[in-house]
């Protein structure tokens, strides 16, 4: 038998229910409350965007890019090619000059004298032969008429052939005294910039060997060298053998070219020199191109230009390679 509670204890008990029943019941609706807050919020996705692209063909130009650099065509070294004293340096260094300007003048004096004497040499060589060949011509009119002896004429013979080998020796050492004589004024052999000189006014030059004076650059056209690996090589002489295309064909193609700080390809060359071997070493071929003028660091060549099949967004000017 459970013992009898109490009026109070009854009352405590049930209001203790109460509370514990309105909790709970509390609890439960705020639980239903948050989860109708979650499915309010809730948007779903849209469906994704598909684009479809459809394949077609067109002309598609195909480009080697190469990293190269440039060399003067023409760089000569200029040098004092007769002996004397440096007498006048007649350009500014770093300058551009035209072709058979005077740069440098070496003791011209000297050699106009010499000239002069291998002139007046030749015209006494010149007056000596005149003179044999008349005597020759009247000896042998005497010979004719048996008024002298044939040692004579022999003798007059000799003199003439004598005089005329003089004459030869003489036009050539005129000869040479004119072309020393023009190697004191050293001229620019083509335009280009000449670097500053390697002498000054004053200074004996060509005294053992040739003195270099200073160094002269055609920089108008100019070479573009560059280089291409095995790989690129093997795929263009295939494309070429199959577009029938011989060496003299390739080295027409167009080479674009364009400084490192310029954007695309501006300026505008030729092939010029195809190496017939690769370099065993870095397993590359040489290639060679003309610029008119310029310093251009990167190179674009177009070696293909067949239909291709290629997406909504292929360029017409796709890249093929790149190193």
């Amino acid at each position: 038998m459970e013992p009898v509670r109490s009026c109070t204890e009854l009352k405590g008990a049930v209001r203790h229910g109460a509370a514990a029943v309105s909790r709970i019941a509390f609890a439960i609706s705020a639980v239903v409350a948050l989860s109708a807050c979650e499915q309010n919020s809730f948007v779903p996705p849209p469906p994704p965007k598909v684009e479809v692209g459809l394949p077609v063909q067109r002309n598609v130009t195909r480009y080697l890019d190469a990293t190269g650099n440039t060399a003067p065509i023409k760089s000569v070294d200029l040098v004092a090619r007769v002996q004397g004293v440096l007498q006048s340096i007649n350009y500014q260094d770093g300058t551009l000059v035209k072709e058979g300007t005077t740069l440098f003048t070496i003791e011209p004096e000297t050699y106009k004298l010499k000239l002069e004497q291998a002139q007046a040499a030749e015209a006494g060589a010149q007056a000596s032969l005149k003179q044999t060949e008349a005597d020759f011509k009247r000896q042998s009119d005497l010979v004719a008429r048996q008024a002298v002896s044939q040692a004579t004429l022999d003798q007059s013979t000799s003199s003439r052939d004598n005089a005329q080998a003089n004459l030869q020796q003489a036009e050539v050492n005129t000869k040479i005294a004119a072309v020393n004589y023009g190697y004191t004024n050293v001229v620019a052999p083509f335009d280009g910039i000449v670097s500053a000189h390697l002498v000054s006014v004053g200074e004996l030059v060509g005294a053992s060997s040739p003195t270099q004076l200073a160094t002269i650059v055609q920089l108008d056209p100019i070479y573009v060298n560059f280089n291409v690996n095995e790989q690129d090589v093997l795929r263009i002489r295939e494309e070429a053998r199959r577009q029938g295309m011989t060496v003299n064909d390739l080295r027409q193609l167009p080479i674009e070219i364009g400084l490192q700080t310029e954007s695309g390809y501006p300026h505008k060359g030729k092939l010029d020199y195809i190496s017939p071997t690769l370099n065993q070493s870095t397993g590359t071929l040489a290639v060679r191109g003309v610029l008119p003028r310029g310093w251009p660091l990167r190179i674009r060549t177009r070696w293909s230009g067949r239909p291709r099949s290629c997406g909504k967004f292929c360029s017409p000017q796709q890249r093929f390679a790149s190193f």
